[in-house]
């Protein structure tokens, strides 16, 4: 069943005016990917995102930039791509300032999320509005911002045979890649604040009112 693009009236918001149309022409033969986000050893998935690089065709041309602050995952993810035979295939960026991540966004092919769980992910949208596919989970709230087959491809959480597939295939179909980010771009405009802050104050209304 094709979700609805109706959002909810107390859902998150993005800044439409900064990120909207940043995308700009990759560089080089090499893909970027980027996850953005905590590099937390529980939550986000990223064992699976490294075994599933692991599994990717030797040949295919993808890099994977991890953004976002160490929150205990940064030595033991190390040690893993070493293991693994991956380390040219991972970068560790750290935490980077507000300028510095819109930039990631403008230079990267995809976002990856492969989280175990999620409530919301607001860089979905941020990457969305930028106008990158998403390769993420289906877990939590992220199904209800990416839309399979549309704007990204959704595995199953902690399943790297499966997220390599999506990885595969989103690195070998430059049409498909620029179709889902068409998509995202529009399906992130539902969340624009302009949008979602009078929602918002609706709720309140009516809850005051109520009261």
């Amino acid at each position: 069943m094709r979700r609805s693009r109706f959002v909810g009236p107390c859902a998150n918001g993005v800044d439409l005016g900064e990120l909207d149309g940043l995308k700009g022409q990759r560089k080089g033969d090499r893909l970027r990917g980027i996850f953005v986000g905590r590099l937390d050893p529980d939550q986000k998935g990223l064992t699976t995102l490294f075994q599933a690089l692991a599994l990717l065709p030797s040949d295919l041309p993808l890099g994977v930039r991890l953004i976002g602050e160490d929150w205990g995952a940064t030595e033991i993810l190390r040690s893993l791509a070493e293991r693994l035979g991956i380390r040219d295939k991972v970068a560790f960026v750290g935490r980077v300032d507000r300028g510095v991540l819109v930039n990631e966004y403008r230079d990267a092919d995809f976002l990856v999320l492969p989280s175990l769980f999620e409530p919301f992910g607001i860089v979905l949208l941020e990457a969305m509005a930028t106008g990158l596919p998403v390769v993420a989970s289906r877990v939590g709230g992220i199904p209800e911002i990416v839309e399979q087959g549309r704007t990204g491809i959704l595995v199953e959480p902690g399943n790297a045979r499966a997220l390599a597939d999506a990885l595969t295939e989103i690195c070998h179909d430059e049409n498909l890649r620029i179709a889902m980010g068409a998509e995202a771009r529009v399906r992130a405009a539902a969340f624009d604040w302009k949008t979602i802050t009078p929602r918002i104050l609706s709720v309140y209304h009516q809850a005051m009112e109520e009261r």
